[in-house]
């Protein structure tokens, strides 16, 4: 940035609180900081090929969401692209079955992971199994966690509570850094963390609780609870913020990761025993070993 942003232009919606409170990637980067020249800033973006006008493992790039002839200027920098993946460094291509995976490509994502070591997670139906799974992997400094989408807002009725919100720093500390036997610490596997709290930071084995904010039904169907029901997103930024936060979740375990389905409840229209059941069977499809 060639000149300073005052503390009212840093504070607009376009700014960091748009960021943080959107999943819609690298593009939100973009929109914010094409705003801020047209408020007398001049930026220069540096980064990968990737990064600037998106791909298949980040999605949109920052240039992505800019309007034609507005394109920021910008320098592709190729060695700012990292190949190798060392955050799942017990499976390398983990990052792209996730991909495969969040696109609707189940075929493909299967045979991704008919080609890793390990299988790309682990899947069950019982939450006491996914606690007990992780603990029993909660060796020495290692870390273990819940995550949670922060739209699935009905994983209470599982016995799930919502996460801290990220500005709720002293809860989020303890998560990450409280040892284990501590009920604050991750390691407890009492109170999972949202996309927005866990994003850019990882723990070694991670259980993901899946909700009913993203089902499958031949495609990924994205929805928003509008009490006393769920009620389908139509509008694409919405839905990509979703399957984003989702993405987010699935790539946080540098050595493994379970996924808890609920069974749902029938009395419960909110909690569908058989949208579930069609998670738990993609997932299955699509690589995950069963517990």
């Amino acid at each position: 940035n060639h000149g300073k942003l005052s503390h009212k232009e840093w504070a607009k919606p376009w700014g960091p609180i748009k960021i943080n409170r959107g999943e819609g990637g690298l593009s939100l980067w973009g929109e914010a900081l094409q705003e801020a020249n047209r408020s007398g800033n001049h930026w220069m973006i540096h980064a990968g090929r990737e990064a600037i006008h998106g791909g298949r493992y980040v999605g949109e790039g920052i240039l992505s969401g800019t309007e034609a002839g507005e394109n920021l200027a910008h320098e592709e920098e190729p060695l700012l692209h990292l190949e190798g993946a060392v955050r799942t460094y017990r499976a390398p291509g983990h990052g792209e079955w996730v991909a495969a995976f969040l696109d609707g490509q189940i075929d493909v994502a299967a045979s991704i992971a008919a080609k890793l070591d390990l299988p790309p997670a682990v899947v069950t139906r019982d939450l006491s199994t996914a606690k007990h799974w992780l603990k029993d992997r909660c060796r020495g400094s290692q870390r273990v966690g819940l995550l949670s989408s922060s739209g699935a807002v009905r994983l209470v009725a599982d016995g799930i509570p919502s996460s801290p919100r990220s500005n709720e720093l002293d809860q989020v500390a303890h998560w990450f850094l409280r040892p284990r036997g501590d009920f604050r610490s991750s390691n407890a596997v009492e109170v999972p963390l949202s996309e927005f709290v866990c994003q850019g930071l990882e723990i070694d084995y991670a259980g993901v609780c899946w909700g009913g904010d993203l089902i499958w039904d031949d495609g990924w169907e994205v929805r928003a609870m509008r009490s006393p029901r769920w009620q389908n997103v139509r509008k694409r930024e919405t839905r990509e913020y979703r399957v984003n936060a989702y993405r987010v979740l699935l790539t946080r375990a540098r050595a493994g990761m379970i996924v808890f389905v609920p069974s749902g409840d029938r009395d419960d229209p909110t909690r569908s025993p058989d949208e579930f059941d069609r998670v738990f069977e993609v997932l299955r499809t699509a690589g995950c070993l069963v517990l």
